[in-house]
């Protein structure tokens, strides 16, 4: 029998959840870019955004203020740490390695985060998310998105 522990649980490495008023946090399920080759593992906190090109409207990748293909437009928050391979397959990190078709990703709404914990938060991305600084500033402190 062992005598330490084999696999454990901890859902605040894997997951995002907001730090005040989880009421206003609506999740829907986005596709994420698949990979040319290998995976591509996005992390929890992880602004993205949707191209804009035909052949790519819903698919979404990670926000980037100087693109030009759409992704310079947020439109959520990454729920989960999550890994893609080149079939488009997500997998949850976690204990039981789920894998899905989708994504979860937080929509825009009143809920309030750890600055320290969104990838990508700009002054660009805070504007057209329609957010605010509840206390601190862009190096660290709340923001409600």
């Amino acid at each position: 029998m062992p005598t330490a522990a084999t696999s454990s649980f901890e859902p605040s490495l894997n997951r995002l959840d907001p730090v005040f008023s989880p009421m206003f946090a609506k999740v829907l399920n986005v596709s994420l870019n698949a990979p040319t080759s290998g995976t591509t593992v996005y992390s929890r906190g992880t602004l993205v955004a949707e191209f804009s090109n035909t052949a790519s409207v819903g698919i979404y990748a990670g926000y980037s203020s100087t693109a030009t293909n759409g992704l310079q437009t947020p439109k959520g928050i990454l729920q989960y740490t999550v890994t893609i391979d080149t079939n488009g397959n997500v997998a949850l990190a976690g204990e039981f390695g789920q894998q899905q078709r989708g994504a979860p990703m937080y929509m825009p709404g009143m809920a309030v985060w750890r600055v320290g914990d969104l990838i990508g938060l700009d002054a660009n991305a805070l504007t057209v998310l329609n957010g605010a600084y509840v206390e601190g500033s862009s190096t660290g402190g709340l923001v409600q998105i």
